[in-house]
């Protein structure tokens, strides 16, 4: 398993270098977009087949989303960037395609940092390791793409963390590629109210989400 891991992390690096610093060079809007979304789609089936009986080991539970707690930390996490989104993009048809490609984001990263290290490090650490260190991880991995504040270090964390419950709480790989892939979705039609709450709402939204999420987990399991 060491030497899969060593496999992805090449792969994860080479795909950062592609995206990060070559293609930007070559092409732009959305050419470029598509681009990477062919580069992200690469690395998911190289992931998937890597991980694949891993991710599939794990066992569906009997915790339902359809559970009032779950539901309400699933509309709070997703009323983050509804809430506190300002992108305004001017190209309607860049909107869409980023939109359409959050799936392909959420398919790769959730794959990886859920399926694969987020199950690695719960097998020997236990759930709350697997949950801080999977997404100490995650973070790293964004490092680059946007400045590095604290507040948009801790969305990244506290965000990843409301995925990986999730994940851990149903065993189905599905729930947080679908909560992560419509929370992207969402915001590049941003801003989608009059007015924009800015500044740690988000933050404190998604903590809001997890202490939901937990409530509903630990009852789950009680």
């Amino acid at each position: 398993m060491l030497l899969k891991l060593a496999v992805a992390a090449v792969v994860e690096t080479i795909y950062a270098i592609i995206t990060r610093a070559g293609l930007p060079h070559a092409l732009s809007g959305i050419p470029l977009e598509l681009a990477i979304t062919a580069c992200r789609a690469a690395a998911a089936v190289v992931f998937w087949l890597l991980f694949r009986d891993l991710i599939a080991a794990k066992q569906r539970t009997s915790a339902s989303l359809r559970d009032p707690l779950a539901a309400a930390g699933i509309l709070v996490f997703l009323s983050v960037p509804i809430i506190t989104g300002d992108n305004r993009m001017d190209d309607v048809g860049l909107m869409v395609v980023y939109a359409l490609t959050s799936v392909v984001v959420a398919i790769k990263e959730e794959i990886l940092y859920r399926g694969a290290l987020q199950n690695l490090i719960k097998r020997r650490f236990g759930r709350f390791l697997a949950l801080f260190i999977s997404n100490i991880v995650f973070i790293l991995y964004h490092y680059g793409t946007r400045a590095f504040t604290p507040r948009i270090v801790a969305g990244y964390f506290v965000a990843g963390c409301v995925m990986g419950l999730v994940y851990d709480a149903t065993g189905t790989l599905a729930s947080s590629i679908m909560m992560h892939a419509v929370y992207d979705a969402l915001w590049p039609f941003t801003p989608l109210l009059p007015y924009v709450w800015t500044g740690w709402t988000g933050i404190w939204l998604l903590v809001l989400s997890m202490a939901l999420l937990v409530a509903w987990d630990r009852r789950e399991w009680n």
